[in-house]
């Protein structure tokens, strides 16, 4: 009787594998990662398979000559979903000039924190020259916080250059940067945290403007609202959506049924494994005749774990 009991999971499985295969994106996975090329001008994975989080809004498109980085892209981020964080990497090929990467709240940012009145909600940072600048968004108290009396918040001189790496991390309230230079160990680093003032991704209340959503607009070698500020430099951008899993919670990562010689565990989220185990666990108790097994109990109990885990994404 056990061998009919895994013969039978045996087909469920092979039924649920040639349905649900493999996905570099997965829904409930703990990030979501698209790398876009701004020399050839492609997106990996494609960008059907991150267009719930990712839609290009312009590009990406491909370097006007093979030894330049002059390729651009617009996308729209979106923070609505079950990732609340972001780390953007800018990776320089060649010497940055002008604007390199330009990220606001409002998609109708041109460059140096304007975005023409569209919303209170207007934070930004950018790249521009060498320089990494942070700017307010407009909501009630922000002039206590710039720095020129219009809506800087920050700025960091010599930030990037030909060969180094940034990395920009945002998330609600907060944005924090750091550069790895190709020719020193020395790493340049720092942070805003918990400011009102910036980036506005849990909805707050515009003081003007359209009502609030959770989008970011990013742009590469231009800004988001045209190309008439454009730049060069930036080579390779890679996006990576993270969830915030809160102090004290688990790490959603895969469980492996090897015990059984089950290998469902690695292709699937959370969420999937747990309908394939339920079902299995229905098959097994319609057979007539099937008494309880060791094989049967330790299903129950990895149903139960992967259940546990699964109602958290």
């Amino acid at each position: 009787m056990e061998k009919c009991v895994v013969i039978l999971i045996t087909l469920h499985v092979t039924s649920y594998t040639n349905a649900l295969q493999c996905n570099s994106v997965l829904q409930c996975a703990n990030k979501l990662e698209v790398e876009v090329d701004l020399q050839s001008g492609r997106v990996i994975p494609s960008a059907d398979a991150v267009k719930t989080h990712v839609n290009f809004i312009y590009g990406p498109t491909s370097s006007s000559a093979p030894d330049r980085c002059d390729g651009q892209a617009v996308v729209r981020l979106d923070f609505s979903g079950p990732y609340k964080k972001i780390k953007m990497e800018l990776m320089y090929g060649k010497e940055p000039r002008l604007w390199t990467a330009s990220i606001s709240s409002a998609p109708t940012t041109y460059g140096f924190g304007w975005n023409y009145g569209y919303s209170s909600n207007c934070a930004a940072a950018e790249v521009y020259n060498d320089q990494f600048r942070v700017y307010s968004n407009k909501l009630p108290g922000f002039m206590y916080h710039v720095t020129d009396g219009n809506s800087l918040m920050a700025v960091a001189d010599e930030v990037v250059e030909k060969g180094a790496n940034m990395t920009i991390d945002i998330t609600d309230e907060a944005v924090s940067w750091k550069t790895f230079f190709v020719n020193s160990s020395e790493r340049y680093w720092d942070d805003i945290k918990n400011s009102r003032h910036l980036f506005t991704l849990s909805e707050q209340e515009p003081a003007f403007g359209p009502p609030t959503d959770s989008f970011i607009y990013a742009a590469f070698n231009r800004v988001p609202y045209g190309n008439f500020h454009n730049g060069s430099g930036l080579c390779k951008v890679r996006i990576t959506f993270k969830r915030e899993l809160g102090k004290g919670k688990r790490e959603r990562t895969p469980l492996c049924c090897c015990n059984l010689g089950l290998q469902i565990c690695g292709c699937f989220s959370l969420f999937t494994r747990s309908r394939i185990i339920t079902e299995l666990l229905v098959s097994v108790f319609t057979l007539q005749n099937v008494s309880w097994s060791a094989a049967a109990g330790e299903m129950i109990n990895l149903a139960w774990e992967e259940f546990t885990l699964a109602r958290t994404c």
